[in-house]
């Protein structure tokens, strides 16, 4: 497992909370792209991250909080039915997850697992992250490529 450290800084942009199952998140990604585009807001550079608050273990299903936030380069009136999202950055363990978004947990679970306690690091407070990249076949799944970070100290 190749996992690099790194100081994510604060992510900012438009965004949106799914409530719910993590596998769901789909639609609401869907709603903040279609949105960000409708408003040509869509620019090189824009970076486009899931924030996962809760551990699924440990919290309902359909309890569970997740932060769409695709980033922006300054600040934009978010519309009606997104928000402006600021989320703070910190020490992250990161991994490129190459495959379909239904292995994610699986890969977050080896980080977890497998990569930390051979380590020194320690799980701290904050969010974990995927950072999709969309510059992939969307309709082959093997050409599909997430960043995915756990937060360390």
């Amino acid at each position: 497992m190749n996992v690099t450290v790194v100081d994510l800084p604060t992510v900012q942009g438009v965004g949106r909370r799914h409530i719910g199952p993590y596998n769901l998140v789909g639609p609401a990604f869907d709603a903040v792209g279609a949105w960000c585009t409708s408003q040509g807001y869509c620019e090189d550079g824009m970076r486009i991250f899931g924030f996962s608050w809760d551990d699924p273990a440990r919290v309902p299903a359909d309890e569970l909080r997740y932060d769409i936030v695709f980033t922006m380069s300054r600040r934009v009136d978010p519309g009606p039915d997104n928000s402006w999202m600021e989320v703070e950055g910190g020490t992250y363990a990161m991994f490129l997850h190459r495959g379909p978004y239904s292995e994610l947990p699986g890969a977050f679970a080896r980080m977890l697992t497998e990569w930390l306690p051979t380590t020194n690091f320690q799980l701290r407070d904050g969010p974990c992250f995927e950072e999709y990249f969309v510059d992939v076949d969307h309709n082959d799944p093997s050409t599909w490529r997430v960043l995915i970070g756990i937060p360390i100290r």
